[in-house]
């Protein structure tokens, strides 16, 4: 049996508008970049583009994942440049 580890980030928002705070949110973990993962449906029913204006208004880089087809179950890593 393998084993795995979560790492929260501590915090969560939500509620009515909770995505304005974004901004305040990225810039108190001193973020400069963002990773968005989402399925398809909700790319195309533009509920991203609100967040990834927030992020390009407060000067955060994001990169976009709409899709991932996995057939296992190892996890994805992602390099920090």
């Amino acid at each position: 049996m393998s084993t795995y580890s979560f790492l929260s980030a501590g915090r969560i928002v939500g509620g009515a508008d909770s995505i304005e705070q974004i901004k305040t949110i990225a810039a108190d973990f001193g973020a400069t970049s963002a990773l968005i993962i989402s399925d398809q449906g909700v790319s195309r029913a533009g509920l991203l583009e609100r967040p990834k204006a927030l992020l390009e208004a407060a000067g955060i880089s994001d990169e976009f994942i709409s899709y991932l087809h996995r057939t296992d179950a190892r996890p994805i890593h992602f390099d920090k440049e």
